[in-house]
This record gives C-alpha cells, sequence and structure tokens, in this order.
C-alpha cells in the first residue's frame, strides 16, 4: 500500500506522540481509501490488556475482499510488546501498514533499538521530541507550532501563549483552533489574544484536580462548571497531564518530593503535592484513569458523537472515584 509495513511514531512526551500518531493516521487512512482498502483503519489502545493481541490478530488477518488496511496501536508498550512488534516487521503482512505509536519511559532499551532499526530499515521512524521547558526556546516552539495550525504571532502574544499555555500540547492546539477560526490568516497581537487567555475565571484548572485527589465527585464537578471560559480540550488536557505524572511518577518508583521534582521537571510545590498523592494511589486505578482521559480526548474529537460538556461531566466523577478513592 504505501511500502511501508511499520509506521512508528515515538518520544517521551504523550501527547506529542499522541499529535503525531493522529497526523500518520490520518495521511495513511488516506492513502488506504485512495488505493480501495475494504476495512479502512482500525484502531486500538496499546495501555489495554489485550490491545497489542487485538492489533496484530488485526494486522495479520487477510482482507475479506483485498485492497489495503491500516491498523494502529496506541500507549507505553513494555519489552515484551516491543519484541512482538519486531516479530512483525521481521514477517509483516503484505497488505497492511501497522501505525505504532509508543510513548517512551526512561532511556532506550534493546526492544525499543530493535524496533526503530526495524522501522527506519523497512518503513517509517517519527521520533518527536518533548517540548522545551522554559524560555526563549519554549516561545519559539510555540512559534512554530502555531505556524503549523496557520496562526502567527506578535512577539508579545506569542510571549503570552508560552507563558500561559506553556507545552500543554492538548492546550496548545485547542488554543489555536480557536484563534484560527476567530481570526483567520491574522497575525494576532496581544490584543487578540487576551479575550482567550482571560477567558479563565475565578475557579482555576488546579481546583478541579484538587477536588479529584480529595475523591470530591461533586466538588469536582462544581469546579468545572467554573471553567466555563477554557475549551474543553484545554480541561482535558489539563486532566490528562495530572495522571500522566501520577503514571509516570509512579512507573519511575519515585518516592519523595526531591527525586520527583529532579525527575519530572516540577517545582517545588507540585513536586511535594504529587508525593503525598502517590501514598494515596495504586498503578491500577492510575493506569485505569489514564484510559479514561485517553478516550476521552478521542472524545472531544468527535470519536463518540456526545457533546463536549457531557464528556468531561463524566470523565470528572470517574476520576474521581478511582485517584480519591483511598483518601
Amino acid at each position: 500500500m504505501t511500502g511501508h509495513p511499520l509506521v512508528l511514531v515515538v518520544g517521551s512526551d504523550r501527547y506529542a506522540v499522541a499529535d503525531g500518531f493522529r497526523h500518520e493516521r490520518d495521511r495513511l487512512a488516506g492513502e488506504v481509501g485512495e488505493q480501495g482498502g475494504d476495512l479502512g483503519a482500525e484502531m486500538f489502545d496499546g495501555d489495554e490488556p489485550d490491545g497489542l493481541g487485538r492489533a496484530l490478530d488485526a494486522a495479520r488477518t487477510p482482507a475479506m475482499f483485498g485492497g489495503n488496511r491500516l491498523v494502529g496501536l496506541l500507549g507505553t508498550l513494555d519489552a515484551d510488546a516491543l519484541g512482538h512488534l519486531v516479530d512483525w516487521c521481521a514477517e509483516p503482512s503484505p497488505d497492511c501498514t501497522l501505525l505504532v505509536g509508543h510513548v517512551q519511559h526512561g532511556g532506550s532499551t534493546k526492544a525499543l533499538k530493535a524496533l526503530k532499526d526495524c522501522a527506519a530499515e523497512k518503513g517509517r521512524l517519527i521520533e518527536v521530541l518533548a517540548p522545551p521547558q522554559r524560555g526563549q526556546e519554549l516561545e519559539h516552539w510555540v512559534r512554530h507550532r502555531a505556524a503549523g495550525a496557520g496562526v502567527t504571532f506578535s512577539a508579545e502574544a506569542e510571549r503570552a501563549v508560552a507563558a500561559a499555555v506553556g507545552e500543554d500540547i492538548g492546550a496548545l492546539d485547542a488554543l489555536f483552533r480557536q484563534l484560527a477560526a476567530a481570526h483567520p490568516g491574522v497575525r494576532i497581537g496581544a490584543d487578540e489574544l487576551r479575550p482567550f487567555l482571560a477567558a479563565t475565571p475565578a475557579t482555576r484548572p488546579w481546583d478541579v484536580t484538587d477536588a479529584i485527589d480529595r475523591g470530591d465527585a461533586a466538588g469536582a464537578l462544581r469546579a468545572l462548571r467554573g471553567l466555563e471560559g477554557l475549551h474543553p480540550l484545554q480541561v482535558q488536557a489539563t486532566l490528562a497531564n495530572h495522571v500522566r505524572r501520577l503514571r509516570l511518577a509512579l512507573s519511575l518508583r519515585s518516592t519523595g518530593p526531591q527525586q520527583i521534582q529532579q525527575e519530572l521537571g516540577l517545582k517545588p510545590w507540585p513536586a511535594r503535592k504529587l508525593a503525598g498523592q502517590l501514598r494515596q494511589v495504586d498503578e491500577a486505578s492510575v493506569d485505569a484513569a489514564h484510559r479514561l482521559v485517553t478516550r476521552a480526548e478521542e472524545a472531544l474529537h468527535g470519536g463518540s458523537g456526545l457533546e463536549p460538556e457531557t464528556v468531561l461531566d463524566m470523565l470528572v466523577p470517574r476520576l474521581a472515584r478511582l485517584i480519591g478513592a483511598r483518601r
């Protein structure tokens, strides 16, 4: 079909990987349609226990009426899963492209290196970098990401976006979509930008996450109501980032605020809060929360047919029950 039996998107930042994965999914799905694929695109959650097996089964199942197929797998994959994907790459199905998005935790492993080598040799390897954390590098990164969305800023507006949203890809993309719709083809200055950044009311996103951490579903919903000035994708991105930090800290077996601060690049107060939260949660609950925010992201991109407010109304109390259940 594309000449690429394996397309691998890999990086350490979940949102950067998910963004690259969606871009490749849309590009490859278009090629499948143009070449007569009868199954279209099948996507699987790599963080589900049976996600890898279902994806490989789909990739190895011949199309009923011939044609070309696309199978996708997105998640944080362990060494065994990466090894199975290397085996696939050695003997791929001739009518299928397997698209893999892998969120890498920690350094490179033998299995990951083997899969990257396989993708580079026989398919396509896309390594996405985590966004910079501060200063002019962050502003420069915001500028290039905005340009990719068809948005240009004045220097003052660019600094304001970097300071307010930072490296939060989900929130950035939501902001860029709003700006592109409101000011198409216009260089956006501080005056045009201000209403979008100033739309945050008295309630702050961390009021929602604090209530979730307490297991206070009703309080989290009340705080959610106070975020009406934020785009739903910005709210979802905040929740997902909160869960991602919990998940990463647990996977690294971080035990104290100083270690968390160093490993995750946090400031002292957020690191202390996260260290306290780690004593109240377990991996199963945080993994389940991660699956919920991932599905909510897909739903907010039109995957469910539900209104965005409904998606968030369902997500927030579920997170409170999972993350705050042991408090």
